[in-house]
């Protein structure tokens, strides 16, 4: 009896002795590294896509669209430049691809074709955000080889303008 009054006298005080320890006065530092290449804006664009081959009509690959823009960004404009489908095989062997901003082939003016400029993000315009919907339109399937797989790249040069440039 005298040993277990003991061992429970022992469990006793060492419980005593954590809650002190666990309620002694502390510091934490909490350290943020900022990297050197903070970007100002996250441009989203479309992810790898397959096009259904014998379909002419307009296939989307997918939106455009930019968040997290820093406060001294006045304008952001994408520039899409891409190429011909490719047979992985033959580069010499290609099938006319045309990209369009949006799920329609025409507008009001015209072809809405992209051989010019995209522009997702504008300070000065209300919504300041606006997400491009790309598509793409093969109008002619026949040169295509039987088995073959062919392949465009899409490539996005951006173009920003801060507050300080105007």
């Amino acid at each position: 009896m005298k040993n277990l009054t003991a061992i429970l006298s022992s469990l006793a005080m060492a419980s005593c002795m954590c809650a002190n320890v666990m309620a002694a006065d502390g510091t934490t530092i909490l350290t943020v590294n900022v990297p050197e290449n903070v970007s100002d804006y996250q441009l989203h664009i479309p992810a790898n896509m397959t096009l259904e081959y014998d379909n002419t009509d307009l296939q989307i690959i997918g939106d455009l669209y930019v968040t997290d823009v820093r406060s001294s960004i006045f304008s952001i404009w994408v520039y899409p430049k891409y190429t011909n489908l490719i047979n992985k095989d033959n580069s010499d062997d290609t099938i006319h691809l045309r990209l369009f901003d949006g799920p329609f082939e025409y507008k009001k003016n015209g072809y809405n074709q992209l051989n010019g400029t995209l522009n997702p993000y504008y300070a000065n315009r209300e919504p300041k955000y606006s997400t491009k919907q790309l598509s793409a339109k093969v109008d002619d399937w026949s040169s295509a080889k039987p088995g073959a797989t062919y392949q465009a790249t899409i490539t996005y040069v951006v173009e920003t303008m801060h507050t300080s440039d105007k």
